[in-house]
């Protein structure tokens, strides 16, 4: 299994809570932002989702560990795996890791590739299958 990065950041005031520790919601979100750049480097580009194909991948199943606290000012990296790839979906594995190296957030998401029009399910596309078949090989 190989990772790519996905996201690189800085964690601010308004993504911690009143336990002084970064919020379940922006783990979440930040998986979210993964999946907008795996998707992208895949070729399903912001024009897609708006005016071209009207296609996006959208999370149907997520499950995650919260691994060590993460707080206000500590820079973090995404790293995403793709785990499978089947005829409509993906299973994903994102990795929060903080500067120090600990992994803070370990998760796993099925993400399904979603018709905007027709408001369903679709086939992922050929060339979208090839380039996540090759990071599972990578």
């Amino acid at each position: 299994m190989s990772f790519v990065e996905t996201y690189r950041g800085v964690i601010t005031q308004a993504d911690c809570d009143h336990l002084g520790h970064m919020n379940a919601a922006r783990y979440v979100g930040l998986c979210g932002d993964a999946v907008i750049a795996l998707q992208t480097m895949w070729g399903v580009t912001p024009d897609d989702v708006r005016n071209g194909r009207r296609i996006s991948f959208a999370v149907v199943r997520m499950e995650g560990d919260f691994k060590a606290e993460v707080q206000v000012g500590e820079a973090v990296v995404m790293k995403t795996a793709v785990l499978e790839v089947g005829g409509k979906s993906m299973l994903l594995r994102h990795q929060l890791v903080r500067a120090d190296g600990v992994i803070a957030f370990d998760s796993r998401f099925r993400a399904v590739l979603f018709d905007l029009v027709n408001r369903r399910a679709a086939e992922i596309p050929p060339e979208v299958r090839a380039k996540a078949e090759a990071m599972m090989e990578t």
